[in-house]
C-alpha cells in the first residue's frame, strides 16, 4: 500500500496509451484490452482481469467510490488526499484463497482479484492507471 500511496502523491504524469470511448488511460505493456465501453474497460494480464470504471460526473476529489468501498471485513483500507485529488486503496479477502484489491481516485475505480505475492505490484499498476485517467479527464 505504501507504493500505491507514493504513486498517488507523485506529480510525475503517467502517459496514456489507450483511448476508450469517453476517456483515455495508461495500459501496462503486458495487459490486453478485453473489452471497453463508455464507462468501463476490462484489462487482462494472463488469467487476471482488472475492471476499470470511470464516472465522468465525479471529479478527482470525489469520495463516492471511497464511501461505497467501506465494508466490514477489509484487511486494509487507506485514503490519500492532496490539493487536487482524493484516492484510496482497499484490500479484502476474496471467496477463495486470494484477495480483492480496489484502488480509486475521484470518479475512477479499479478492481482485481490477486494473490498475496502480487498485491503490491498490482496496486502500483492500478494506481498508475487510475492516475492516468484522472490527469487526462
Amino acid at each position: 500500500m505504501d507504493k500505491a500511496k507514493e504513486i498517488f502523491q507523485d506529480e510525475t504524469p503517467v502517459n496514456v496509451n489507450y483511448e476508450a470511448e469517453d476517456f483515455s488511460l495508461y495500459v501496462p505493456k503486458r495487459f490486453d484490452i478485453n473489452s471497453a465501453d463508455e464507462h468501463n474497460v476490462i484489462l487482462q494480464d494472463g488469467d487476471q482481469k482488472y475492471i476499470v470504471f470511470y464516472n465522468e460526473l465525479e471529479d478527482s476529489r470525489s469520495k463516492l467510490h471511497y464511501n461505497e468501498a467501506k465494508t466490514i471485513g477489509t484487511l486494509a483500507f487507506e485514503a490519500f488526499e492532496d490539493e487536487g485529488k482524493f484516492g484510496y486503496i482497499r484490500i479484502m479477502p476474496d471467496e477463495g484463497e486470494g484477495y480483492e484489491i480496489q484502488v480509486g481516485i475521484g470518479g475512477v475505480k479499479i478492481t482485481t482479484l490477486t494473490k498475496k505475492g502480487n498485491m503490491e505490484k498490482d496496486a502500483e499498476e492500478m494506481m498508475n492507471i487510475a492516475k492516468s485517467i484522472v490527469a487526462n479527464s
